[in-house]
C-alpha cells in the first residue's frame, strides 16, 4: 500500500502545485488592481486639492495687487472703514495688546478757556 500511495501522491502533487501557483497568480492580480484602485482615488484627491489651492491663490494674487495700490487701499479705508487722516496736532496711539487704536488730541488752551467762561 506505500507503493500505491506513492503513486497516487506524486500524480497528485503536479495538480496541487498548479492549483497553489493559480491562487497566488490571482491573489497578486487582484491586490495589485485594489492599489491601482487606491491609487487612482488618492490621485483624483491630490488634484481637488490642487485645484482648491490654485483658486485660493489666484484670490490672493487679486487681493495683494488690490492692497498694492496706495489710491486704492485710502478709498477703500475712507469709504468702506470711515476712516479719516488725522489733522495736525493729532497723534494716533495703537495700544499693543489690546489691539485697539486708540486717537488722542491734545487741547488747545484757547478753547478751554472760552468753554470754561
Amino acid at each position: 500500500m506505500k507503493r500505491e500511495e506513492r503513486k497516487r501522491l506524486n500524480s497528485i502533487g503536479p495538480y496541487v502545485v498548479c492549483v497553489v501557483f493559480l491562487l497566488v497568480a490571482g491573489l497578486t492580480l487582484a491586490w495589485q488592481h485594489v492599489k491601482a484602485l487606491s491609487i487612482g482615488y488618492r490621485i483624483n484627491e491630490l488634484k481637488q486639492e490642487k485645484n482648491e489651492m490654485e483658486h485660493q491663490r489666484r484670490l490672493l494674487l487679486l487681493e495683494k495687487a488690490s492692497l498694492i495700490d496706495y489710491e486704492h487701499i485710502e478709498n477703500k479705508a475712507k469709504k468702506k472703514h470711515r476712516f479719516i487722516e488725522p489733522e495736525l496736532g493729532q497723534e494716533l496711539v495703537y495700544h499693543i495688546e489690546s489691539g485697539q487704536l486708540i486717537m488722542m488730541i491734545p487741547r488747545d488752551k484757547e478753547n478751554d478757556q472760552s468753554k470754561h467762561k
